[in-house]
């Protein structure tokens, strides 16, 4: 029996898939990360480690560019929900 690979080499593997030329396995790294913005944090630690640690340049500028957006969308969210929360201004 083989021992699942570390978290940051099966994020990594993710990355990978999405940057790769070929649409099929592209396609499938999409829906696996479409899965993954479910859990945000997880999303966040997984790409901080491959901006981190990986050896690839064009991974590390991906996972920057994820780590914004996720961080976006939580900010988003809460400006909304800031913005729902006041009062109505009349």
């Amino acid at each position: 029996m083989t021992a699942p690979p570390p978290p940051n080499a099966e994020f990594e593997a993710l990355v990978q898939a999405l940057l790769s030329p070929d649409n099929s396995v592209r396609a499938a790294g999409e829906a696996r990360l479409a899965a993954a913005k479910a859990a945000p944090d997880a999303l966040a630690r997984g790409a901080l480690t491959v901006l981190r640690g990986s050896p690839a340049l064009d991974a590390r500028a991906f996972c920057a560019v994820l780590l914004r957006k996720v961080r976006g969308r939580r900010e988003g969210a809460r400006a909304c929900a800031a913005v729902r929360a006041r009062p109505a201004m009349r």
